[in-house]
């Protein structure tokens, strides 16, 4: 972790480029590394926090270098059903991580549609635990990503 201090971000985005169809409730690789760290990009990250370190149980993690207008982008590769996302904090015992976030998708990278459930957009609730990082929030989409 960086050693200056990153506060917790009241809002980021969880980009996803590529989702559409595959195998649903299947984990996608983001946390075995079965997505190529060559696949996942971000806004800006600070020092010793690039974006491969956004892995679910990672001994590391992502820290934004900005507070707002921060991003993660996981490009799929390939067309795959999102049914869920998990949020972990950070593995280091402070209190860095993403409060709420909004889930975006896109088929080319360049036109993003932001997820909606029952017509309204959603920001999905983050690491609630705070300080304790072992455990991970895991949201269901009430409305599959397609």
């Amino acid at each position: 972790m960086d050693a200056k201090r990153q506060e917790s971000r009241d809002v980021g985005e969880a980009k996803v480029t590529d989702v559409t169809e595959g195998l649903k409730g299947k984990p996608l690789g983001l946390e075995s590394g079965g997505i190529p760290n060559k696949r996942i990009k971000c806004s800006s990250y600070a020092r010793k926090t690039p974006a491969s370190c956004a892995r679910l149980n990672y001994p590391g993690c992502w820290c934004a270098d900005k507070r707002l207008d921060c991003w993660l982008q996981v490009d799929l590769e390939y067309p795959h059903f999102v049914t869920g996302i998990s949020t972990q904090g950070n593995p280091f015992g402070n209190s860095d991580f993403t409060k709420k976030y909004k889930l975006q998708y896109s088929l080319d990278g360049v036109g993003w549609t932001t997820h909606v459930e029952n017509g309204n957009q959603v920001r999905i609730e983050g690491e609630m635990y705070g300080l304790n990082w072992k455990y991970s929030i895991g949201n269901i989409l009430e409305e599959e990503i397609y």
